[in-house]
């Protein structure tokens, strides 16, 4: 078990609160209101437990919601969740770099344009 002693006192009472398995998934809407907290600090609650290395599991489907990973099926499908979400996120930043005429090789070498892609701002007038 990890040492809880060095996280906060919200990541402490979101751990209590978390419940064990997916078929016991809760909202993030149902933990804010429990924890008295907005939905965006949950969401970076379980992003901070998980980089701590808690197994916080989510489902999209129902029931949605996170809980504590307690089966293999449960890990991969979280991992297999978080994969998809990371390749859809890619291609939206492919998409991005491509808007500009440059390859991501490129901008992340320059860490930023050094064009300004005004075509892209410009307001069509009618």
């Amino acid at each position: 078990m990890k040492d809880v002693t060095q996280l906060s006192d919200i990541e402490r009472q979101f751990l209590s609160a978390l419940p064990d398995g997916r078929d016991n998934a809760v909202t993030l809407l149902k933990l804010s209101r429990a924890l008295n907290i907005n939905k965006h600090k949950v969401s970076e609650i379980v992003a901070r437990l998980r980089n701590a290395g808690y197994l916080v599991g989510s489902s999209k489907s129902r029931p949605n919601g996170v809980y504590f990973i307690i089966t293999a099926q449960e890990f991969w499908e979280t991992v297999n969740t978080i994969n998809k979400s990371i390749q859809s996120q890619q291609v939206t930043l492919d998409l991005l770099y491509q808007c500009c005429g440059r390859n991501r090789t490129t901008a992340i070498y320059n860490n930023k344009l050094s064009t300004k892609p005004t075509h892209l701002f410009e307001t069509v007038k009618q």
